[in-house]
């Protein structure tokens, strides 16, 4: 055995009844035990180690109320860390579609579901290249601002009817500021509208193996429908399910963004329903129904 290896070995500690390590959720507050390992370099592809190990792990926890999965790798550092260790040059190398292909699909789909919003202001928030936005100003859309922390930072000014978030939150380390952050610039009247990969039904079988756990493309926080109604409960808005798309409405719609919304998917709330305490009530079964 190499000397360094050895030495690393007997530097291990004995096996404990220690348990799982424990973090506490960045949405609601919850315990969130450790999920799964991977190594850096794991990347959304079918072949999720392409460019090889990196050799440094990278710890997901999650919550067991809300579901939140993520990790604390990037929570400390600065934002030149993150653009040099994850947004750099060979960003483009693990997310070909960044420099505008996908936003451009995006885009044919989100003029059809927008339509009647033309004359709204518009914010795509978490940018990216700004592909998307010009695609929507050429699609008829006049009003439609980018803002992106490292490809677009100038703050923009004012407040919009509708913001757009694709594929973005789960690049955040901090969610739920993040959300605080879109729903600071959103109308009273306003929606915020989310395109995510959400978590499989199926997720604990396949732990670390599920394509989209891939720090590398800088997926550090994950969500499931239950972190998305926790966040809407918090944040006091109505959460809108879809397929992809998802909606944080506030609680009073304009009329022209309703309309939009409504194409997004249903309004959906989160009840936890117990038995009555007396379970001999004979309005037990009426309430039941």
């Amino acid at each position: 055995m190499d000397a360094q290896l050895s030495a690393r070995f007997a530097a291990l500690a004995r096996l404990g009844d220690n348990g799982k390590p424990v973090r506490t959720c960045k949405v609601c507050g919850g315990a969130a035990p450790f999920f799964d390992v991977v190594d850096f370099n794991k990347l959304c592809s079918p072949d999720v180690y392409h460019f090889g190990l990196s050799g440094v792990q990278v710890p997901y926890f999650q919550c067991g109320e809300c579901d939140l999965l993520f990790t604390d790798l990037i929570d400390d550092w600065s934002g030149e860390e993150i653009a040099r260790f994850i947004y750099n040059d060979d960003y483009v190398l693990v997310d070909p579609e960044y420099l505008g292909a996908r936003a451009k699909r995006t885009a044919v789909e989100m003029a059809e579901t927008l339509k009647g919003c033309e004359d709204l202001r518009l914010l795509d928030y978490g940018s990216g290249s700004g592909v998307f936005a010009e695609e929507m100003r050429k699609a008829g859309f006049r009003d439609i601002s980018s803002y992106d922390p490292f490809s677009s930072p100038e703050r923009p000014s004012g407040r919009f009817s509708i913001i757009t978030c694709f594929e973005a939150v789960e690049h955040s380390p901090t969610p739920l500021p993040t959300f605080l952050d879109m729903q600071s610039l959103l109308e009273d009247d306003g929606s915020i509208l989310v395109g995510q990969t959400l978590q499989p039904n199926n997720l604990k079988e396949i732990g670390g193996r599920w394509w989209y756990l891939a720090p590398r493309n800088g997926h550090v926080s994950t969500y499931s429908d239950r972190t998305f109604l926790a966040i809407a409960e918090r944040l006091g808005m109505v959460y809108r399910h879809g397929v992809g798309l998802y909606g944080f409405d506030r609680p009073n719609l304009s009329e022209t963004v309703a309309a939009a919304a409504a194409r997004v998917g249903q309004q959906v709330s989160w009840r936890l329903v117990g038995a009555p305490e007396d379970q001999g009530d004979p309005g037990w079964h009426g309430l039941e129904s």
